[in-house]
């Protein structure tokens, strides 16, 4: 029963056409997942793009704090250092070894001992650097072992005065 109008359909075309239509239906159910997956990422960009800026407004509040805290941590090291020299002077000092040493003499011992990396003049233990202090000090600066010697010294003999003493002044005839 075919007509010249509606020819018989060609069973290989439509064959043809339902896989095509099969294959539509898989692409567009891949389509449809991969729309869906999209979406989802961009809320979770957003979301990341949300907290980068978060934290970008939290590191610009913390950096001058940051900058702050290093100063005041060399401040505390300084503060520290200068205690535990203080306390280390104080032990030499109480020691009695080093009479005719005062503390600005001292200091300049134990910086240049320091320096050339015989002590530690900043150590906490204090009582344990000074005990090694001693006798680099002792052979380093000697002078400071010596006991003090007071100014002035003695004036001399007494002059005699007056008759019959034999003496004559410098300026007597």
């Amino acid at each position: 029963m075919t007509t010249e109008t509606n020819p018989a359909p060609d069973t290989a075309l439509v064959a043809r056409v339902a896989a095509l239509e099969g294959e539509n239906k898989v692409l567009a159910e891949t389509l449809a997942k991969a729309n869906g997956t999209v979406a989802q990422t961009g809320a979770q960009l957003a979301a990341l793009t949300t907290e980068r800026d978060a934290f970008k407004v939290q590191l610009a509040d913390l950096t001058p704090k940051a900058a702050r805290l290093v100063e005041l941590e060399g401040t505390v090291t300084a503060l520290t250092n200068e205690k535990h020299e203080r306390n280390l002077i104080a032990e030499l000092r109480a020691s009695g070894k080093l009479p005719s040493a005062d503390d600005l003499t001292l200091s300049g011992v134990l910086v240049k001992l320091h320096e050339s990396g015989q002590i530690n003049r900043f150590a906490a233990d204090h009582k344990a650097e000074a005990a090694k202090a001693l006798p680099i000090i002792s052979t380093a600066a000697p002078g400071l072992t010596r006991p003090l010697t007071l100014g002035g010294g003695n004036a001399g003999a007494p002059q005699p005065e007056g008759r019959g003493s034999g003496y004559r002044g410098p300026f007597s005839k």
